[in-house]
């Protein structure tokens, strides 16, 4: 299966270039490109040093345990708690749309799930993802909470520690708990 990102850089995005993603059975590889806005503007700049700036496409594939991006592309996804946190809330997710009738995406999570899911506002760097929708990646939602407050560091502290531990249980506490944990990276 073949997606299509945009990249983009800084809170006024500017366009960098696309990301190609491919994934056939438990291969995955990438593809980055930068825009040709990108390489006539006169303030651009290579966003890796493995990534020159030249147009087309520059290849990358997923060696052993590795990433399947670019190490600039790479910095920016989750680190092994994250992606467990991503997990969990992928499972609670399938879990509520099985109880609910609804269809389940049972197709395991790949290395762009992960990337993606990543808040937008909180992302290490500064690049930030776009699909062919125009919808940022892991982006704030009106209405929705990002990270918690500072009043609620506590909580979250609490949280995290049941989840690591694995003491969380089912029920409003399990429910409050990955909650407070998924909020803090909004992956919810």
């Amino acid at each position: 299966m073949r997606r299509t990102i945009r990249v983009y850089v800084g809170e006024s995005p500017r366009v960098v270039g696309v990301l190609h993603h491919d994934k056939q059975g438990a291969r995955e590889s990438s593809a980055f490109e930068y825009d040709g806005t990108w390489l006539r503007d006169e303030n651009h700049y290579a966003i890796d040093p493995a990534l020159p700036l030249v147009s087309g496409p520059q290849f990358h594939r997923k060696s052993g345990d590795g990433s399947a991006f670019p190490r600039a592309i790479a910095d920016t996804e989750p680190d092994g708690w994250g992606r467990r946190i991503i997990l969990r809330a992928h499972a609670k997710r399938r879990e509520t749309a099985r109880r609910k009738g609804q269809a389940i995406d049972t197709r395991p999570l790949d290395s762009l799930d992960f990337l993606l899911a990543v808040d937008d506002g909180s992302r290490v760097g500064a690049l930030r993802f776009q699909d062919d929708d125009g919808v940022f990646q892991g982006a704030f939602e009106p209405g929705r909470r990002t990270a918690p407050p500072l009043i609620e560091l506590g909580m979250l502290v609490s949280s995290s520690r049941a989840f690591e531990s694995n003491a969380e249980t089912s029920g409003p506490g399990f429910d409050a708990c990955l909650a407070a944990v998924v909020a803090a990276f909004r992956l919810g």
